[in-house]
């Protein structure tokens, strides 16, 4: 039987071979950080997590949790520079049935985010 990261792999593998702009650990990133997000709420209730709760939370927390000032050079090598590029990560993982979307979320909203600041503040304030 096929275990959830081994699903995972091959979803990734799908995206890649029609979009290969970015690279696979940004997926592995963005997975994580839904879990360690999800994680913040009780077992009971129902695990919806907004954009903006894994943008913050979990993608950017994770990233200089796990690699502190290199964060930005970590997204930077995978391909990941804006906000857009998060949401066109976001999106494919949508597309390819990984994640579920609600449909009054609007990705596009994170066009508008500007990553270096982010890091930036979330260093400046570890």
């Amino acid at each position: 039987m096929e275990t959830l990261s081994e699903r995972f792999e091959k979803r990734v593998d799908e995206i890649l071979a029609q979009c290969p702009d970015f690279h696979r650990g940004i997926y592995r990133h963005v997975f994580r950080s839904l879990e360690a997000t999800g994680r913040r709420f009780p077992s009971e209730s129902v695990r919806c997590v907004s954009v903006t709760d894994l943008v913050n939370d979990g993608v950017v927390s994770l990233a200089v949790k796990d690699w502190g000032i290199l964060a930005p050079a970590v997204f930077r090598f995978w391909g990941i520079e804006t906000g857009a590029d998060l949401r066109k990560v976001l999106e494919r993982l949508v597309q390819f049935k990984v994640f579920k979307r609600d449909a009054d979320e609007r990705l596009e909203l994170l066009d508008a985010l500007d990553l270096k600041e982010i890091f930036l503040d979330r260093l400046k304030n570890r």
